[in-house]
This record gives C-alpha cells, structure tokens and sequence, in this order.
C-alpha cells in the first residue's frame, strides 16, 4: 500500500515515525525521505539505521522548513493531538509543507465504530513465530479514550497506556477540507477495502493539496 503510494513520489516527511521503517523503506525507493517522532528511544533506533529523524512533537510542524511531495501520518499518530484546535492546525501546517499536489496519506482507527459500537477493544494481533500478542483495549468517554497495551512476549506482559482523541472521519475530512484539501480516496484497509462507517474498524485517507 506504501509503496503504491510513494511511487512517482520524490520527496517523503513520516509524522509518528516511530522506529523509522517507513523512511527506510521510502529510502530504498530512492525518495528524499525524512521523519520525526516524539518518543526519544524509538529515534535512537531510527538513527542507528543511518536515517534522517529527529525528536520532535507533531503540534511544532510549523517548524519544518522543507517541502515534501508526500506526507505520511499513519499507526493512529493523529488521534495523539489534544484537541479539535490542534486538528485544524495540523492540516494547515502539513498543507504548508507539501509542494503543489503533494498528497497526505492518514491513518487512524474508525473511532466512529468505536463510540457508536461502545467496542472497548481492538482484535489482538498475534505473531505465532516469534510467540508475541498484543491486547488494545480502551477506556473512556467521547472526549478522550484510555488506550491501554498489554505485550506479551514469551509469556511476560508488558503494560502501557496513553490518551487519545478519538477523531471521527467526519471531523477529519471537515478539518481538511477547511484548508481546499482534495480527498483522493477513502479505504478501511491496506487491503484497498473500500471505508465503512459502521465496519472498517480503520480509516484510511488519501489527500491531495
């Protein structure tokens, strides 16, 4: 899905870029690629891999002096901006950093099924190989969610939790049309499904300046 996305593509900025994969893998796709992320320990293992990363909070985009002919912010990055403001300033920003129909690709978890549906978790993902699962349960109310983790590799749990906006579709495709953003396309995979409301438990947006 990435890489049908960064084809024809020069230049890539990774939003949440966490430990680099994407910028490595837009790299090696020969792109300008770059990438930033708040979570200190993931950059250093970004930077090991002889990428261009650095440590920063997405709400500072508007520090970015580079443009970019693709932007990437995907893992559910977006639901970890605070507030509706927050929202509004992230397209204006990005919209900034893209040259002239440069695209945004996005993707969050439908929290429109999540709300509606009163889901408290996510289906476990599960890597039998290598013995690892990974539980997602939330708790909250329509303000904010508890995203609570549990790892287990090998049969020792690893528990953490962060708070998140849940972000409707709605909300984000009224956030970015504020700023004429073009909707490309809408998916509720990487598989290229076509987005439910009420099933894809993802939502995946395609934007154009």
């Amino acid at each position: 899905f990435i890489e049908a996305f960064i084809a024809s593509k020069e230049s890539l900025l990774d939003i949440g870029c966490a430990t680099g994969e994407l910028v490595k893998l837009a790299q090696g796709h020969n792109l300008r690629a770059a990438g930033f992320d708040l979570d200190e320990k993931m950059i250093t293992i970004a930077l090991n891999k002889n990428l261009h990363v650095w440590q920063m909070d997405m709400v500072h985009l508007n520090t970015v002096s580079e443009k970019f002919d693709a932007i990437t912010c995907v893992g559910n990055t977006l639901a970890h901006l605070e507030s509706l403001e927050a929202l509004d300033a992230f397209f204006k920003d990005t919209k900034a950093l893209l040259t002239d129909s440069g695209q945004l690709l996005i993707q969050v978890v439908n929290y429109h099924k999540i709300l509606k549906q009163d889901i408290n978790q996510l289906p476990t993902l599960y890597n039998h190989n290598k013995r690892i699962s990974l539980e997602r349960r939330y708790e909250g109310n329509d303000s904010k969610l508890h995203f609570k983790n549990i790892l287990t590799i090998s049969k020792i749990q690893y528990h953490s939790s962060v708070e998140l906006y849940p972000f409707s579709p709605q909300q984000i495709r009224e956030a970015a049309s504020k700023y004429k953003f073009k909707i490309i396309n809408e998916y509720g995979s990487y598989q290229g499904d076509g987005f439910n409301p009420t099933d894809s438990f993802q939502y995946i947006l395609v934007l154009e300046k």
